[in-house]
């Protein structure tokens, strides 16, 4: 079975908030890596220090394939539904909508610290599973 992590994930892992050993529990899965992750993971660097670790760790990961036009439809008419949270936020949600999608795209598990997952779930049903 494939999983694959949200950001939030890899950016604890970074930060050290977390240890490699906390995620022992999915290694059974084959882990891949979503293109909106490594998106959103290399425009959080703000150093090359920061850029270059973050290439070292998705360099190492087999990607998904990216979000289809369908999926982007679809990302849109889930988004209609959600509560109006303000266009920041509705903007956030747009990539964790996509992200749920390639996960019933692709058959996979989305392994998640994002309580967001609970309110996508009313409009779309995705295998999920919130990390605590």
């Amino acid at each position: 079975m494939i999983a694959f992590f949200d950001t939030n994930i890899y950016v604890d892992l970074l930060k050290g908030n977390i240890e490699f050993s906390d995620l022992s529990s999915y290694q059974g899965y084959l882990i891949r890596l979503s293109p909106i992750v490594k998106s959103e993971l290399l425009r959080g660097c703000k150093t090359e220090r920061a850029k270059k670790i973050t290439l070292s760790l998705v360099e190492q990961l087999t990607e998904l394939p990216a979000p289809t036009n369908k999926m982007w439809e679809r990302a849109a008419s889930i988004l209609a539904k959600l509560p109006i949270l303000g266009q920041t936020r509705l903007g956030e949600l747009q990539n964790d909508v996509l992200l749920a999608l390639t996960t019933r795209q692709v058959g996979a598990i989305f392994i998640t610290q994002d309580k967001d997952f609970e309110e996508i779930q009313k409009h779309l049903t995705f295998n999920w599973i919130l990390h605590t």
